[in-house]
């Protein structure tokens, strides 16, 4: 099947089989061409954190495949438009700023818009034949916006469900830790080798971290522990629950305490993000105490962040044991991926990178909660992944690995994924969803 014709039908030979899933799902031209048709103008997918579009007049700019949104905020609210002139085409604004006059103009003719989609003024407007200038034809074309989590959605499709029951299934879980009110400390964007959905795979299940990340297990990191759970709607997500699982097996002749501290240690000093230095503090002055008869490392931790955050104006959630059972790993379909903790956040987004479905734009976001619900402002920091210092030692033993993959996928004798049918159960919930939008009715 031709690319040109891809959106036109369905190859059996990307039928899903079992747990195997086939290797032309990522590597097929003609799949990609079906999910820039079928899937990416259908689904809620994440543009911006909310606080880049505070003020009325401000604007960010969010690509997908060929497809260009732009996010603006109004005085009334936030609005989102297609990308393009009414006059011939051009995109009207690009990355994000603020839109002077608060007015979207177009640097090609002049033509100008509202924040609202409304054409406010044509550039010699007697010359055009009148009925190409009929109002309800020069309006921007609007596209569904909503919020969640702090992070601004969009979607193309008018007839798409309400964000909330698109990504409820995952939203439970994620509420109580309190996404909306994290400011951000730093923003990178790299670009990755691999198709989006391979960028996904790594982190949603922990089935790799023995053997990419060997520091991890040696920090007390079990994957035994891990329960998952596949969503509706193509969500999953892990965690360790406080009454299943097997018993940690944390390294021989080592204080829980340590432990715990040099995980903290490692998880901010390689990766930034999940921890700050208030709780590399707070575990320090653990490791000066005894662990109370009827506690746990874990509990006293708590107390003295809650005891410090009381103390600063920082308002923690309070998450109960079912909570935080479920804070681990979380996948909101179709492209979000976060690693909540007390108070902080590791959150990722892949997308493809324009036309390329062996490119990944892949955002990286470390949240916090800040005194006062503060959210301060950053800039966005294109990195390369290639660069350790740049990206942590963690997440380059990630994109290290995914490059591999990518190249290793197009080889001759690779023919599709093997999962493992418990921890790597979420990557085939993202393709039976992935196949609700690609599947022609009937096939």
């Amino acid at each position: 099947m031709s690319g040109a014709t891809a959106a036109a039908g369905w190859d059996p030979g990307w039928d899903l089989v079992g747990e195997f899933v086939p290797a032309e799902r990522y590597t097929s031209p003609d799949f990609f061409a079906l999910e820039l048709e079928r899937f990416w103008p259908r689904v809620w997918q994440i543009a911006c954190r909310e606080d880049l579009v505070r003020e009325p007049g401000d604007y960010v700019e969010y690509r997908i495949g060929n497809e260009s949104i732009l996010v603006v905020r109004t005085p009334d609210g936030l609005r989102a438009f297609e990308n393009a002139c009414r006059h011939r085409g051009r995109r009207l604004a690009t990355g994000c700023g603020r839109l002077e006059g608060r007015r979207i103009r177009c640097p090609f003719h002049g033509w100008t818009w509202d924040l609202d989609g409304g054409c406010s003024h044509v550039f010699l407007a007697d010359e055009f034949a009148p009925e190409l200038l009929e109002e309800k034809d020069l309006r921007l074309v609007s596209c569904r916006v909503d919020t969640w989590g702090g992070f601004v959605f969009v979607n193309m499709d008018p007839q798409a469900p309400p964000l909330r029951e698109a990504i409820g299934p995952a939203a439970r879980f994620l509420d109580p830790a309190a996404l909306d009110r994290m400011g951000v400390l730093w923003h990178k964007q790299v670009e990755i080798p691999v198709n989006w959905k391979a960028a996904l795979d790594a982190f949603l299940e922990s089935y790799h971290v023995p053997n990419v990340h060997p520091e991890y297990p040696e920090l007390g990191t079990d994957i035994d522990r891990f329960v998952y759970h596949a969503e509706p709607g193509g969500h999953s997500h892990y965690g360790i629950p406080l009454t299943a699982g097997k018993e940690a097996t944390a390294p021989a002749n080592v204080d829980e305490r340590e432990l715990f501290h040099r995980y903290v240690s490692y998880t901010i000093d390689e990766i930034g993000a999940m921890y700050t230095e208030k709780d590399r503090h707070i575990t320090a002055q653990l490791l000066r105490r005894e662990v109370p008869k009827g506690s746990s490392i874990g509990a006293e931790y708590a107390k003295e962040l809650y005891a410090y955050a009381a103390r600063v104006g920082i308002e923690l959630p309070v998450l109960g044991p079912e909570e935080l059972s479920h804070l681990g790993g979380n996948f909101v379909f179709p492209h979000f991926f976060c690693l909540p903790t007390l108070g902080n956040c590791l959150a990722y987004r892949a997308r493809p990178k324009a036309l390329d479905p062996d490119a990944t734009l892949f955002d990286v976001w470390s949240l916090t909660l800040f005194p006062g619900d503060e959210k301060p402002s950053y800039e966005t920091q294109p990195v390369d992944w290639r660069e350790e210092k740049e990206v942590g030692r963690v997440l380059f033993q990630d994109f290290r690995n995914l490059a591999q993959v990518g190249a290793g996928m197009h080889t001759r004798g690779f023919r599709g994924l093997r999962l493992n049918r418990r921890q790597e159960i979420g990557i085939l919930n993202l393709h039976r969803e992935l196949d609700r939008y690609l599947r022609p009715s009937g096939s």
